[in-house]
């Protein structure tokens, strides 16, 4: 079986942490788009935010060279949580474990990157 996961997408937010073993992860927002035309004939655009997580010294080399913006290639396992908040409330979350990270060479864009201002981050979850 294979469970893997091949984005190109550009860097969200990022943030290292030091885990209870005193590793590291380093946790990114990657945003990908996809453009198409709608049944009325209107050319949209959806974005879609993953996490991935990057541990130990692939951690610390996202941490140091990877910017908001920044256009990169990440493949890695696809992993699923169901966190209990509560002891009522149920959320499904996923991630992606990252393996390999290519930075990719950025043209100029006019456009910003998509505003990751309104996704909502939650520190609570485990990673």
């Amino acid at each position: 079986m294979l469970n893997k996961a091949m984005l190109i997408g550009r860097i969200g937010k990022k943030e290292m942490k030091t885990m209870k073993n005193g590793g590291h992860m380093t946790v990114v927002s990657l945003a990908t788009n996809k453009k198409f035309i709608d049944s009325k004939g209107i050319q949209q655009e959806n974005t879609i935010w993953h996490w991935v997580n990057f541990y130990e010294k692939l951690a610390e080399i996202v941490n140091q060279h990877a910017h908001v913006g920044q256009l990169v290639y990440i493949e890695g396992e696809i992993y699923n949580k169901r966190i209990e908040k509560d002891g009522k409330t149920t959320t499904a979350f996923h991630s992606i474990q990252g393996e390999k990270i290519q930075f990719l060479p950025s043209p100029k864009r006019e456009d910003s990157p998509p505003k990751h201002d309104d996704i909502p981050y939650d520190d609570s979850i485990p990673y």
